[in-house]
């Protein structure tokens, strides 16, 4: 019988999205105690809170997190290539623009390989 091969998954793109992820919570609540990062702050902050954009961009990096068994969650979901531009996409929608791109680089690393 032939062996069933397993797709195995990037190391470039597992990095990029854990480093995207520590970003975005590091900007995050940098934001929430008031030290704005202005530099690196999204242009496309549409009207979202502060407070609650920055959570839920804390919420959206921790669950990348959990995915890659960084953080020892009860949460997880299995990450393709699919899941990592849409939380790529959602980050940059929520206020963080680095740590959004690097997810999106990610998911488009996964596609590839």
């Amino acid at each position: 019988m032939p062996k069933k091969s397993r797709k195995k998954k990037s190391s470039a793109a597992k990095i990029l999205a854990i480093i995207g992820a520590v970003i975005s919570i590091v900007f995050a609540i940098l934001n929430l105690v008031g030290q704005t990062v202005s530099i690196i702050s999204s242009p496309l902050n549409v009207g979202v809170g502060g407070i609650v954009g920055d959570i839920v961009a804390i919420l959206i990096a921790l669950i990348i997190l959990a995915s890659y068994g960084t953080v020892n969650l009860k949460l997880r979901v299995q990450m393709s290539w699919i899941v990592l531009i849409i939380l790529g996409v959602l980050l940059v929608f929520f206020g963080q623009l680095l740590g959004g791109i690097l997810v999106i680089l990610a998911g488009i690393i996964e596609i590839v390989t």
